[in-house]
């Protein structure tokens, strides 16, 4: 009889472990949000993209959010694993966002390593429908293939950040028509 070997549905990978991973990292990032109530937009980046690093273990995570109308956005590089950089995120911010607001988030955009040389494949995620909250992209090794499982990761990241983003701008509007009154 011939024998049947069962595939992860979410990474693609042939063992258990892959998909064991893939769902204790969601469950993970699921738990998010409720650390981030009542928290400022910049502690909601960073936290995001410690995360996202730590899970996908890319060469780099960007998170940047718009914190509201008129306010300059925030926007966070993960390097390592403990390190930011706002030198890179400067570097890097426009394209993302461009990418996020004018390609389809299955579509990769190929980006001069800023960390070095070559180039890195970046995975990208908008925040609302069009960027109007921000945007969230890892980067991975020009020959490196995000598998379906970075993406299911990213994706449920974005919608887990919109979420917050538009909490935190709820509260700080909130506690400013208070302060008016």
């Amino acid at each position: 009889m011939p024998e049947f070997k069962s595939k992860p549905f979410l990474s693609g990978g042939s063992d258990t472990g892959s998909t064991d991973r893939c769902l204790r990292d969601m469950v993970a990032l699921s738990t998010l949000p409720a650390m981030w109530l009542g928290a400022e937009p910049l502690r909601i980046a960073e936290s995001l993209a410690s995360s996202l690093f730590t899970t996908l273990n890319p060469e780099f995570v960007y998170v940047s959010f718009t914190d509201g109308p008129g306010r300059p956005p925030i926007a966070v590089a993960q390097t390592d694993r403990y390190g930011t950089s706002a030198q890179i995120a400067d570097c890097i911010g426009a394209p993302i966002l461009e990418r996020a607001r004018a390609h389809d988030p299955d579509d990769f955009l190929m980006l001069s390593n800023p960390l070095g040389s070559g180039f890195l494949r970046v995975a990208v995620r908008p925040l609302g429908a069009h960027a109007e909250l921000g945007v969230i992209a890892a980067a991975f090794a020009e020959d490196d293939q995000p598998m379906p499982v970075h993406r299911l990761i990213l994706n449920v990241s974005a919608s887990q950040a919109s979420t917050a983003v538009q909490s935190a701008r709820l509260l700080r509007a909130l506690r400013e028509s208070e302060e008016r009154n």
